[in-house]
């Protein structure tokens, strides 16, 4: 069997194509084009129909499909396609009534699925590889790009187009620029790498913000607000190490292990009751004396502790009972202190390590200043130093120095007279 290739196309009352139709099909790159609704995809299904004897893609909506084919209003149709190269047959015909289609000659089962497997895309497919094809953008000699130009056999189309398209096309350029393709592709990168760089730098900024509000969340009750940004974090150190704040809270332990002491001693009595009710009496009455004492001694104090503990841990849930609140009360505030302690630790690192890089660039200016002071004198001392040289080259007559009367020929190191002229 030799190269099979469509030839000629008759097409009569067939879905949208009203009359009859013949498209010849004997050439290499057979380009079809039209409006919306002109009957492309029409003439592409009498291909299918012919040669297979039905249209799968309108099988798989509608199983009744065969009744839709006939165009309306028209009594009868038909679909004939004629092929070269096929060993006993190359002529197929489907003939379409209302009632449905009737094919009068098709291709095989083998060659109909080979049709049907190679040599045919549904439309649907056809629009996603020429979509990947389309979008490959800068990277088109990409493999994917490759695999779908030799598949649907775009080179000779892209030849057209470009040969219709400007000089200064893209395409063009790409073309006679063979680097052009990886500068786009690395444009691209770079302008990635830009993209994602900022929303690090956004995020990081976002992250500094939050610092700093939960900082001022924490602060604010004390009576102290952080600004951002931060230039003299060292100067919110000393809130920390407060005096009043260390006495209220070694206070507020003294009031906690007596109340301790009362709780242990009702606890005894408690255990005690049964058998000795007037002792647990006597014992409650006690309690309650020694609580009420405690009350009117210290309740004040305790109160404006707690009340104060409350505002500074403002968003913790601590219980307000005088028992169950010194415990995690304190755990709050040293974990609040540890957390304050290591950010201001941080911010003087940071202070110190600015001063230093102060320090350093004074230091160079001074150095600078030094320098240029020299320059200076020596720029003020050349001329002298030239006129002293001119004078004495006056002098000069032979190898004797005429100041110190040394013979410069011993020493082979040239004329003497020739030298102070070079240096005159």
């Amino acid at each position: 069997m030799s190269q099979i290739l469509l030839d000629r196309l008759e097409i009569n009352n067939f879905r949208s194509i009203r009359g009859t139709l013949t498209a010849p099909l004997n050439a290499n790159t057979v380009l079809i084009h039209g409006e919306n609704g002109a009957g492309k995809t029409s003439l592409l299904s009498a291909i299918e129909l012919a040669l297979r004897g039905g249209i799968e893609f309108l099988d798989l909506a509608d199983k009744d499909y065969r009744r839709q084919l006939l165009h309306r209003g028209a009594a009868t149709g038909r679909v004939m396609l004629e092929t070269v190269g096929l060993d006993r047959r190359n002529r197929f015909e489907t003939n379409i009534t209302p009632q449905g289609a009737t094919t009068v000659a098709k291709l095989d089962d083998g060659l109909s699925h080979f049709f049907k497997e190679r040599c045919y895309l549904p439309q649907s497919l056809l629009n996603q590889l020429l979509k990947m094809y389309q979008e490959s953008g800068a990277d088109a000699e990409s493999p994917l790009a490759a695999f779908v130009s030799e598949l649907l056999g775009l080179k000779r189309l892209d030849a057209i187009e470009l040969g219709l398209a400007p000089v200064d096309d893209i395409r063009n350029l790409r073309k006679a620029a063979g680097r052009l393709s990886q500068f786009e592709a690395e444009k691209t990168r770079l302008d990635r790498d830009i993209a994602n760089n900022r929303k690090v730098l956004e995020a990081m900024s976002k992250t500094i913000a939050a610092a700093v509000a939960q900082l001022n969340q924490v602060l604010t009750p004390i009576g102290v607000t952080v600004e951002e940004p931060i230039d003299d974090i060292g100067r919110y150190r000393p809130l920390l190490n407060d005096a009043a704040d260390s006495r209220a809270a070694a206070a507020a332990r003294d009031h906690r292990a007596q109340l301790q002491a009362t709780l242990r001693h009702l606890n005894q009595g408690s255990a005690t009751a049964s058998s000795n009710e007037a002792a647990l009496a006597r014992a409650h009455v006690s309690a309650g004396a020694a609580l009420a004492a405690w009350e009117a001694a210290n309740k004040p104090a305790a109160d404006q502790i707690l009340d104060r503990v409350t505002r500074v841990l403002s968003q913790s849930s601590l219980p307000r009972a005088y028992g169950e609140f010194f415990a995690p009360a304190m755990r709050e505030l040293i974990a609040l202190e540890k957390t304050a302690q290591e950010r201001l630790d941080q911010a003087t690192a940071d202070a110190a390590r600015a001063g230093k890089i102060v320090e350093e660039r004074d230091v160079a200016e001074r150095n600078l200043r030094t320098i240029d002071e020299e320059f200076s004198k020596l720029a003020a001392n050349s001329g002298s130093l030239g006129s002293a040289l001119a004078e004495i080259a006056a002098f000069i007559v032979d190898d004797v120095c005429p100041v110190c009367e040394r013979d410069f020929s011993q020493m082979n190191k040239g004329s003497l007279s020739l030298e102070g002229i070079g240096r005159g």
